[in-house]
């Protein structure tokens, strides 16, 4: 895969800048875990409120992926692990049960991770700053 479009390399040194240039580490306290949001206010709030017109909610998830290609090397993988019809001794009491595994930390999946789970310098970056660990 070709760079981006517009994209520039930096340095490591250069990237360790920028991070400290922008980290918001300890700006709300140390004990914080809203982080940016923390800018929003109430009135930012009533104000988003009043954008909304007819209530429509959509979606930003993307279909299960299962099928690998360019855009997908590692595809999820996805079984039935008890069907609705499957006695499972209770009675009439049915479950249908899947199996889902994915590396969300690729292109084909929606991420269902959390930034917590990027660190630097070792420290993880989106948790103030706290030292990464396993």
């Amino acid at each position: 895969m070709g760079p981006r479009s517009g994209s520039a390399e930096v340095t490591a040194e250069e990237f360790g800048e920028l991070f400290r240039s922008l980290s918001s580490w300890g700006r709300w306290g140390e004990s914080d875990e809203r982080g940016a949001l923390n800018r929003l206010g109430p009135e930012q709030v009533v104000e988003a409120a009043g954008l909304v017109r007819d209530g429509t909610s959509v979606t930003l998830s993307l279909p299960l992926n299962t099928r690998a290609g360019p855009d997908n090397p590692e595809p999820a993988v996805h079984f039935m692990t008890s069907g609705a019809t499957d006695d499972t001794g209770n009675g009439g009491l049915r479950f249908a049960m899947d199996f889902v595994g994915a590396d969300y930390h690729h292109d084909g999946h929606t991420h269902i991770d959390a930034l917590c789970h990027v660190a630097y310098e070792g420290f993880r970056c989106v948790s103030r700053g706290e030292p990464a660990r396993r």
